[in-house]
């Protein structure tokens, strides 16, 4: 997923981050709180018209919030003196232009339920559907996984400037589902899934810093399993790619005394790495948009992954965020992969809320988490129209851009609901397991669709 690619969304090591309720906050203060260095008169200019033009929305949306009815805040933090989404770190992908007449624009594609990634998760998600899901009204109140006894969630991970979010998602999820399943809670190794997974039909962005999908992650630690995340170390949080040590047999980093098996990435044969500690049987990808289905995953199983439009999340700082109007400039353009760990009500204004985990560091926001509106589709006159949008260009999500033989191509629209598209694509790991000695010597077939 990229466009900010999967995840690239913000890329933040935000330091403080708190909402300047002083008019007279400066950029001169500004620079002087997160040690802001410019390259020249003329991009300083530059920079304050930008921070003070940014510095506006955030007092206007902060001083209108009643009126507005919001009950999220924003907040100044090292962004504020850039252009967002525009001016970030790395390449963007660019939005392709749907002209009025384009049929495209008139139509959406609904991804069917389809078969799941392999027989056992196939049968894992039919038994869950027929005995554990139930009406939400008879699901608890609320959620929350961290607070879970044994704990099951690891620190809120820094992606840096790099467009790793779907690999810093994928190992928080698989993270705490391995917990679930077995009681051993480890921090496993993103940068394993930046630097080893590949994206030859260029799904959700280019691979690495320039985006990928859950989809792909998974399916290389079924087949590879995870390392723990002190024997390859987040390397690529400046932007640059770092190479896989893994692969080869070689050691081209500083992966400690890692070594693997060369293995053939056309086959599904399970080829372990040596230092791998843990892996899955499959994953679920639940059908799109589907309220209930979603409520009842992170209410009995654990952790969701999930996509979003992440696009105008820049200065939140913390309540309950929402969107007005999904018709509001990348309200619905899915580009960044995080963690739905819960659900609740929130006690001064009463919404609902989905409890996310995000990947910008533990200074941004709710303590790197953000509550997005939670809207039950039965309480809405027309669900389609009242929390609904279309994902006009979903190549910066988790659509490909390339065909098995190489072709380049486009990607149809896509409807995505709910506040920022969270209904729209989710998954869970299943069969979270370790690995013994004996399965490292030995392969073992699995089906993926």
């Amino acid at each position: 997923m990229t466009r900010f690619p999967l995840g690239f969304w913000l890329l933040l090591t935000v330091g403080s981050v708190w909402a300047h309720d002083d008019a007279y906050y400066s950029f001169d203060d500004f620079v002087k709180e997160y040690g802001k260095i410019y390259n020249s008169d003329e991009e300083r200019q530059m920079r304050k018209e930008i921070f003070e033009a940014n510095f506006l929305t955030i007092q206007d949306h902060n001083n209108n919030n009643k009126r507005d009815e919001y009950s999220h805040v924003l907040a100044v933090n090292e962004w504020a003196d850039r252009r967002i989404p525009e001016e970030l770190p790395l390449g963007l992908h660019k939005k392709a232009v749907v002209a009025e007449d384009d049929p495209l624009n008139l139509m959406f594609i609904t991804r069917p339920t389809k078969k799941q990634s392999t027989d056992a998760a196939e049968a894992f998600y039919q038994d869950w559907l027929k005995n554990t899901v139930v009406p939400v009204s008879e699901l608890p109140k609320e959620v929350d996984w961290r607070s879970h006894n044994p704990k099951v969630t690891t620190h809120v991970k820094n992606q840096g400037f790099c467009g790793s979010c779907w690999a810093v998602a994928s190992t928080e999820v698989l993270e705490s589902h391995i917990a679930l399943k077995t009681g051993k809670l480890f921090k496993l190794s993103p940068q394993e899934l930046v630097s080893c997974v590949q994206n030859p039909l260029h799904c959700g962005g280019g691979g690495g810093c320039q985006g990928a999908t859950y989809e792909l992650a998974f399916e290389y630690v079924m087949e590879h399993g995870m390392v723990p995340e002190k024997e390859f170390p987040y390397r690529s949080g400046t932007g640059f790619n770092v190479k896989c040590s893994l692969v080869n047999g070689t050691l081209e980093q500083e992966s400690s005394s890692l070594l693997r098996r060369p293995f053939d990435d056309n086959t599904h044969d399970n080829d372990y790495i040596d230092g791998a500690v843990a892996t899955i049987d499959g994953y679920i990808n639940f059908p799109t948009n589907n309220y209930t289905e979603l409520m009842n995953a992170v209410a009995t199983l654990g952790p969701i992954g999930v996509t979003t439009a992440a696009s105008r999340w820049s200065f939140y700082r913390g309540g309950v965020y929402e969107v007005k109007d999904h018709q509001t400039k990348g309200a619905t353009d899915v580009d960044h992969a995080v963690v739905l760990e819960g659900y609740g009500i929130d006690q001064e204004s009463q919404k609902p809320f989905w409890l996310v985990r995000n990947s910008w560091g533990a200074s941004w926001g709710e303590d790197g988490y953000i509550r997005l509106k939670r809207v039950d589709p039965s309480t809405l006159p027309d669900f389609d129209e009242d929390d609904c949008g279309i994902d006009t260009d979903p190549s910066d999500g988790a659509a490909c851009t390339k065909d098995k033989d190489g072709h380049t191509i486009k990607p149809k629209p896509v409807k995505v609901c709910g506040t920022s598209a969270i209904l729209y694509d989710t998954f869970v790991p299943v069969g979270g397991r370790l690995i013994s000695n004996k399965n490292k010597k030995e392969s073992r077939k699995v089906q993926v669709s």
